[in-house]
């Protein structure tokens, strides 16, 4: 196998700012603000699975409600601790200490329950989004090892949708730990590896893993793409952006009211979010022409 080439920092800085979640500074971190529209998969994940936990009947049951509303508690303190502190500040990695704790209460008091591995992710969550300096790689390790412990959990209850979870998660990390591996060309090359091989097990291994699949094709071509490997990253996010019907996008009527144009133009931000929109700003970035895309789409689909 070829030797890959390290990506750098600037590679990765091209991105599109579309969706920038964190405040820009100066960390090398600001490559992960650039792609808070994939990283933000990760957390919607976290937010579906709460949703899930409210709604089920068990929670008549005494210890699973105290389960969950220790957990609420603590995604509750990591909310916040996303929206109030920037990556890596001490007052950040202090609050995520907290939400880490709190999960690993919910781990050890109900080990058997579902509380318990969504705690397990959240805790990898926490680790992941305190951040690391360059030259370390103490808290990004750990959220490696948080989200390889909730894949064997998933793997054991016979979630798909949380195995492809764990694994999206995997790769985040995987792909943060090239940056932090600083000047060793082995240990960035490997953690390259590791990220594509955790996205590659989605497409392949998880047969129910929805359009968790599509953010990993998404993930793949970025790698690629920082690789100088146009073509194969061409090639992916043509497929995913074939597959999510991106190509019917709300077209602005200038003769539309205001109100009407202000309507569309929410709505062409809210498909920002999605792995199609994702797609295509990656498309136009390496000089794909994505209106004869859209075209021939469509007309495939006639």
């Amino acid at each position: 196998m070829a030797k890959q080439t390290k990506i750098s920092r600037e590679e990765l800085l091209q991105a599109p700012a579309e969706g920038e979640l964190f405040e820009a500074g100066d960390r090398f971190m600001v490559w992960v603000q650039r792609y808070s529209t994939h990283l933000l998969v990760v957390l919607a994940i976290v937010l579906a699975i709460f949703a899930g936990i409210g709604i089920v009947k068990s929670r008549r049951e005494a210890i699973f409600r105290q389960a969950s509303d220790k957990l609420f508690t603590a995604y509750n303190l990591y909310e916040k601790a996303l929206n109030d502190h920037p990556w890596a500040s001490a007052e950040r990695v202090k609050a995520m200490e907290d939400v880490t704790l709190r999960a690993d209460e919910v781990i050890k008091e109900y080990p058997e329950s579902a509380a318990a591995r969504n705690a397990l992710f959240l805790k990898g969550n926490a680790l992941f989004f305190s951040g690391d300096d360059p030259g370390s790689t103490s808290r990004t390790s750990q959220a490696i090892m948080a989200f390889n412990d909730y894949e064997r959990l998933a793997v054991a209850s016979k979630s798909d949708f949380e195995r492809a979870a764990a694994l999206l998660a995997l790769g985040y990390a995987y792909e943060n730990m090239i940056f932090l591996s600083g000047e060793s060309d082995t240990l960035a090359n490997q953690n390259y590896q590791a990220a594509m091989e955790n996205y590659e097990r989605i497409i392949t291994d998880v047969k129910g893993a929805g359009f968790i699949a599509n953010e990993a094709r998404n993930a793949q071509a970025r790698l690629h793409a920082a690789q100088n490997r146009r073509e194969q990253a061409i090639a992916l996010y043509t497929q995913v952006y074939s597959q999510s019907g991106a190509a019917d996008q709300p077209e602005t009527d200038p003769t539309a009211g205001q109100r009407d144009q202000l309507m569309n133009y929410i709505k062409t931000l809210a498909l920002q979010f999605t792995t199609g929109n994702t797609a295509r700003v990656q498309l136009q970035r390496l000089g794909v022409d994505v209106d004869a895309l859209d075209k021939e789409l469509k007309s495939a689909s006639k």
